[in-house]
This record gives C-alpha cells, structure tokens and sequence, in this order.
C-alpha cells in the first residue's frame, strides 16, 4: 500500500466514513464513485482523481491537501486547482414534499452541499448565488423526479419576478411542495407529473402561499446532473 493510500485510509477513519459512506455521499456530491472503486483508492490498487480527491477532504472537514501528498508537491497543486474549478451549492435539510409532505424551515437550515463543476454552472448561471437545492420526497413528480433526486432551483429570495407557467418550489402553510405551476390570473392550478396523482388550485389571496423557487436542473441517481436555463430571470 502506497504512502497516499495509507494517509487516505486513516482520514477516512478519523471522520468515522466506511467505503460505503464515502460511496453513498459521493453521489450526493456529484462526484459518483462506487464502493468497489472507493476501496480500490484506499488498497492503493487504483488512483483517484483531484475531483475525488476534493470530495473526500471536503466530507473529511480537511482544509490542506498536504495531508495527503506531503511528498508530492505537484500532486497537492493538482488537487487544489481542483477546488478552485468546483462550486457547492447548499442543499437544504426540509425536503421538498412531491406526494409526501415536506415541512417548511423558516432558517432555511443546510444539510448537505453539492459539488458541481463551476464551467458548468456557469455556463448557464453566471451569477450563481441564488442557485441551492431540495431533496424530493415521495412519488407525485415522477418520471421527471424520483424520490431522493435533488432538484436544482433559483431561489426568488424576495427578488421581483413574472411567474411564468414552470416547476416551482413553494409552499401553502407550513407544507414545502415542489410541483408544475399554471398561474391562471389570480389562481393557480397545482399539476403533478404522476398522474396518479389529481390537480388542485390555489388562491393566493386566501391560502398562505409562497413560492420559494422555481426549478432549472436536477442531481439524479439515475440520469445525473442535468442543467437548464429556466431560472426566474
């Protein structure tokens, strides 16, 4: 076993990460790697890449790349240009209900951060800062979402916008959906993709609803990362 190999291996014990962990987050980071490959990393066998390599700090709460290459100075260079060309993008701990309910969290509380290349999201949002995500919960929005996908959005943070008709994240109370939205004048009609599920409308003058964001990509298991330019601007 290599010197790094070793030095990856005890990282990942002091944060307390099995290879099936690190497996298991790695996709909710955008950086998929199996179980099998993430042991073939810590046995030495294989030899991961900087974007792997950026993953693993980041979940491990190291900060310096030293740790892991202290006799390799082009390496650490390599893994922290790495760094510096991903983004992450908050994902928030309330899930965004599609069929099953998701409660609203005024403190909009961070549970996990997805790593997505930055000429990625750039290329269609080149002020990303408003760019977060919702893990979806239950069935009503398949086949486009799955239950576990995380859904990309815009957040209207307060911003001024024009709805247009699209999937947003909103809520009605304290109950977080993510649904299509049709905006017919004052009224709003609720339209989920499984059409085993029915419609239902809004009246924003008399229900307590507000729309949160509005979606433009998902991080799916199945299909993963996938981009669009329907932000709200």
């Amino acid at each position: 076993m290599s010197d790094f190999a070793k030095r990856l291996t005890n990282m990942f014990k002091r944060a307390g990460l099995s290879s099936a962990r690190v497996s298991e987050l790695s996709y909710d980071y955008g950086v998929d790697t199996s179980k099998k490959t993430v042991e073939a990393y810590r046995s030495g066998q294989r030899t991961p890449s900087p974007d792997f390599i950026s993953f693993a700090l980041a979940i491990c709460g190291e900060k310096d790349a030293n740790m892991l290459f202290s006799d390799n100075p082009n390496k650490i260079a390599k893994a922290e240009q790495a760094k510096d060309e991903i983004m992450y993008i908050d994902a928030f701990s309330m899930p965004a209900g599609c069929g099953s309910t998701g409660v609203f969290d005024n403190n909009f509380e961070v549970e996990n951060r997805l790593a997505i290349h930055k000429s990625v999201l750039e290329l269609y949002y080149p002020n990303p800062k408003f760019i977060k995500a919702f893990r979806c919960f239950g069935d009503s929005m398949e086949p486009e979402y799955y239950d576990g996908d995380f859904v990309i959005v815009e957040m209207v943070a307060g911003r001024h916008f024009q709805p247009i008709d699209g999937i947003y994240v909103f809520r009605v109370d304290d109950t977080v959906m993510v649904k299509k939205l049709a905006f017919l004048g004052k009224k709003v009609k609720t339209i989920s993709m499984n059409l085993s599920y029915g419609e239902f409308i809004i009246d924003p003058e008399v229900d307590n609803f507000e729309i949160l964001a509005k979606v433009c990509g998902k991080l799916s298991l199945k299909s993963g990362l996938l981009l669009s330019d329907q932000g709200i601007n």
